[in-house]
């Protein structure tokens, strides 16, 4: 029908037009919906400024320390070097050296019968000090070695805690170290004591 091709031909350009913008519109979209490149940017996170994960912080940081179960752990600290020992409590510590000094028993006051009394019994076990040296224990007129005793009182009784040889004389140095074996933590029963008191006495050995 000749009086209809006009119009059936302008559809067909019409649709034709219609198709060919579709398709540069999706074109158009795909370009713009394009992927950042892989090298990264501001707002991407490519190689070159990644997200650090725990471990890449741990060990840009190493003072940030772990993550534990209910939260981060702190670092463990470094234990400081201990304290160099002070002095001890020797023969020479203040306590001593401002303990009472009696030069007999009975310039101890109260307890100078008690520590006369421990000192005589030990005396008597001084025997076989001589004997194993080969010779009797020497007259009292002789010039015998001289001993610092160091007492200290405790609920009951006096305790020799040590000795130190101040006089050696005409003692043999064997009998005056056995001498000193003797009465080095030699235990003194004692009455009315107080304890923690110290004192220091001369003992003249013979």
């Amino acid at each position: 029908m000749p009086g209809r091709s006009g119009p059936v031909v302008l559809g067909a350009v019409v649709t034709a037009a219609l198709v060919l913008g579709s398709a540069w519109l999706l074109w158009e979209r795909g370009e713009t919906r394009k992927p950042l490149p892989s090298s990264g940017g501001i707002d991407g996170p490519g190689p070159g400024n990644a997200i650090p994960t725990d471990g890449a912080r741990a060990s840009a940081h190493p003072d940030a320390g772990t993550k534990g179960p209910s939260g981060p752990v702190p670092p463990r600290a470094v234990p400081e070097p201990a304290p160099p020992p002070g002095p001890d409590d020797g023969l020479d510590a203040p306590s001593w050296r401002d303990s009472r000094l009696a030069f007999r028993p009975r310039e101890l006051g109260k307890i100078g019968p008690y520590v006369k009394a421990g000192l005589d019994a030990a005396r008597r076990e001084m025997a076989i000090c001589y004997r194993q040296a080969g010779g009797p224990p020497p007259p009292r007129t002789s010039d015998p070695a001289i001993l610092l005793l160091y007492l200290e009182a405790r609920e009951g009784a006096l305790d020799i805690i040590d000795t130190r040889t101040e006089y050696l004389g005409t003692s043999a140095p064997e009998v005056v170290e056995c001498c000193r074996e003797v009465l080095r933590g030699r235990e003194i029963p004692a009455f009315d004591t107080e304890p923690g008191r110290r004192y220091r006495v001369k003992y003249r050995l013979q």
